[in-house]
C-alpha cells in the first residue's frame, strides 16, 4: 500500500513546514506504512519506489503484508487417540470331549478359553494329587483362544486344569471330570462252534458300548494269548466287532475285550472240533 507525501494531501502550514524542515536537514524523507495483520506470522516484502523532486529525495516504500497463513480458517481441535484395550487374563472355558474316558493312552482335548499365547504350559492334577504338564510339542493347533493337547487320563474323578503362560501368569481352575470306562457287554460269539483248519475264519463279535480303544484277548486251547487292537480288527462298531484268525487247535477258545487299564467284558467262549 503506497502513501505519498505532496502537498495536495497537506494543509497549506503542514506543506511549509515539512519544507522547510527538509531544506535545513538536507535529508530524504521516508515514509513507511505497514497493515497490521491480527496476530498470525506474516511475510513481509520490500518494494522501493524512488523519484526525486527539486533537491528532496522522495522515497516511498511499499511494505505489503502477505499472511502465510490461513487467518480465517476455523481452528480445528484434534480428535483423541482411544486408550488401548487391555488383554483379558489368559482362562479356561471349555474342555472338549467334556467328559473324557478313563484310558491309560494319551487322548486329544481341545481347550478353549482367552488369550492363549505361545510358550504356554497346560498343568494337570489327578483325582489322586499327582500332576502332570502338558508342554512343546504336545500342545497343537494353538490360536488365542483354543489349543489342542494330548492328555493321559488314568484316573476316574476330578482333574484340575490350568494354564500357564510364559511371563507367570497362570489362569484359574478348571475342573474336568473323568468317567470309567462304561462296560461293553458280548452278547455271542459266531461262529461259536466250528472245524479246526489252517485258512483264518473270521469271527465276529455281537453286543453293546464297544469302542474302538477296546482289546480283544484270546487264550487258545493251550493257554497261549493273543491280543488284537484296533488296528488288527476287520470291523469295529458300538455293537460290532470282527476279526480274522487261524483256528488249527482242537478244544475252547476264550474270547473278551479289554481296555488299556485292565478288563472291560464277560467272556465268550468258541469250541473248536
Amino acid at each position: 500500500m503506497v502513501h505519498r507525501i505532496g502537498s495536495r494531501g497537506m494543509s497549506r502550514i503542514a506543506h511549509h513546514r515539512l519544507s522547510a524542515e527538509r531544506a535545513r536537514e538536507d535529508r530524504p524523507l521516508l515514509c513507511i506504512t505497514a497493515q497490521r495483520l491480527e496476530t498470525r506470522p506474516a511475510k513481509l516484502t520490500v518494494m522501493p519506489n524512488v523519484f526525486r523532486r527539486g533537491r528532496a529525495l522522495w522515497a516511498v516504500i511499499s511494505i505489503v503484508a502477505v499472511a502465510t497463513c490461513g487467518c480465517n480458517q476455523t481452528p480445528t481441535t484434534p480428535t483423541p487417540t482411544p486408550p488401548a484395550t487391555p488383554t483379558p487374563p489368559v482362562s479356561v472355558a471349555s474342555v472338549a470331549p467334556a467328559q473324557p474316558v478313563q484310558n491309560l493312552v494319551a487322548q486329544q482335548s481341545t481347550i478353549t478359553g482367552v488369550s492363549f499365547r505361545a510358550g504356554l504350559v497346560l498343568q494337570i492334577r489327578a483325582p489322586s494329587g499327582g500332576t502332570a504338564t502338558v508342554q512343546g510339542s504336545d500342545i497343537q493347533n494353538l490360536t488365542p483362544t483354543s489349543f489342542q493337547a494330548s492328555v493321559v487320563f488314568s484316573e476316574v474323578g476330578a482333574y484340575v486344569l490350568t494354564v500357564g503362560q510364559a511371563n507367570g501368569e497362570v489362569s484359574a481352575p478348571f475342573n474336568l471330570t473323568v468317567q470309567a470306562v462304561p462296560n461293553p457287554v458280548v452278547d455271542s460269539v459266531s461262529p461259536s462252534d466250528t472245524t479246526a483248519s489252517s485258512p483264518a475264519q473270521l469271527v465276529s463279535l455281537i453286543g453293546r458300548d464297544f469302542d474302538q480303544s477296546l482289546i480283544v484277548q484270546i487264550i487258545d486251547p493251550d493257554s497261549l494269548l493273543m491280543q488284537l487292537n484296533h488296528s488288527n480288527l476287520t470291523t469295529s462298531t458300538p455293537t460290532l466287532i470282527q476279526f480274522s484268525m487261524v483256528l488249527n487247535k482242537i478244544g475252547t477258545y476264550r474270547i473278551s475285550l479289554w481296555t488299556s487299564v485292565g478288563p472291560a467284558s464277560n467272556t465268550v467262549t468258541l469250541e473248536v472240533r
